[in-house]
């Protein structure tokens, strides 16, 4: 197991600006970057480059190579309407079909020492491959000193794999599951087979309304875009809201998310997944031809899932970022579809 080295005197630094009473909060997103529209007039953003082979920088203004950063930052900025500051990390190794991307667990690490030192009081990650025990020991050493860690279940059904990550923090660490009508767990949503108490957190992931980097509505399905409603739940916690839902333990728990996921129509069944693969939560090459015939954005290729070898070589962020020793290994990070 590798360990981080130098950590707590890293994380021990950082003051969290919410308690400073300045009534904002501060919401790192690592994802594929973003580009936010001017019409969220409560929101401030500050954009950073954290690809890996380079130190991390803040840019002047966003990019992204897929807009599925920008997709999951707006879906939370829809529901939360009060100040707030993004942190936008753009974090990919590389992307395919547009939309879908990998990163490694090392960027991810480093890019969360880094939000935790810009003062995140959240940090949202669309990652739910299994991560190796370096990243897990990481973010919940960020959770156990207050911060509040979100991720997504996943959208291949079977068992969440972040479970022994929530398992390690169930008040800070949130793992989320979608819900689909009827507050029923979305046929494609992971599920929480914990044996002990519910780890899952659940919010509706099918057709979340963001918007585009131009500003234009859009729809969003997957467990992503049921990560950014709990964020958005958390923000209205950290800022003081009266009218926040109890995160704690698992909320909403609907008494059927442990049962078999509603009846669907074969059309509608079609339509989700079109939607999953257009917001990229699936690969496009695990569509049937129907649906891939069905495809709305023309942008999104049927390419093969692409591979690529991983250095089993551990790698070392710098020391002013980070000071810990990190295996590079891939994450199923925004890429969920399998080996």
């Amino acid at each position: 197991m590798l360990l981080l080295i130098g950590w707590p005197s890293i994380i021990h630094a950082q003051a969290h600006a919410s308690s400073e009473g300045d009534g904002i909060v501060r919401i790192a997103v690592l994802d594929t970057g973003a580009k936010i529209p001017d019409s969220y007039e409560h929101a401030s953003v500050r954009y950073f480059d954290a690809r890996p082979g380079q130190e991390i920088s803040e840019q002047q203004e966003g990019s992204y190579r897929s807009e599925h950063g920008t997709w999951v930052t707006n879906a939370i900025l829809e529901q939360y309407d009060r100040p707030v500051e993004i942190l936008s990390y753009r974090v990919e190794k590389s992307c395919v079909e547009e939309v879908r991307c990998e990163i490694s667990t090392a960027t991810l690490a480093r890019a969360a020492v880094h939000a935790s030192r810009q003062g995140a009081d959240i940090i949202q990650i669309s990652s739910y491959g299994r991560i190796d025990p370096a990243l897990e020991n990481a973010l919940a050493e960020l959770a156990d000193r207050g911060m509040h860690i979100v991720m997504c279940a996943g959208n291949e059904g079977g068992s969440s794999p972040l479970l022994p990550l929530a398992r390690r923090n169930p008040s800070n660490i949130h793992i989320v599951g979608s819900l689909g009508r009827g507050d029923s767990r979305s046929f494609f949503s992971a599920r929480d087979d914990s044996r002990d108490e519910p780890l899952l957190r659940w919010r509706r992931g099918e057709r979340v309304a963001s918007r585009t980097s131009t500003g234009r509505i859009k729809h969003v399905t997957g467990t992503s875009y049921a990560a950014s409603l709990m964020t958005a739940d958390l923000a209205r916690e950290v800022g003081g809201s009266s009218a926040v839902l109890a995160v704690a333990r698992p909320a909403p728990v609907p008494v059927n998310t442990d049962a078999e996921p509603a009846a669907m129509s074969v059309q509608d069944r079609i339509d989700t997944r079109v939607a999953l693969a257009e917001g990229g939560e699936i690969s496009v090459s695990t569509l049937t031809a129907v649906e891939r015939a069905r495809l709305h954005s023309r942008a999104i290729r049927p390419e093969e899932r692409m591979t690529e070898a991983v250095d089993p070589a551990p790698q070392l962020p710098t020391e002013k970022e980070a000071a810990v020793g990190m295996q590079r290994t891939r994450s199923r990070a925004l890429r969920p579809d399998k080996e």
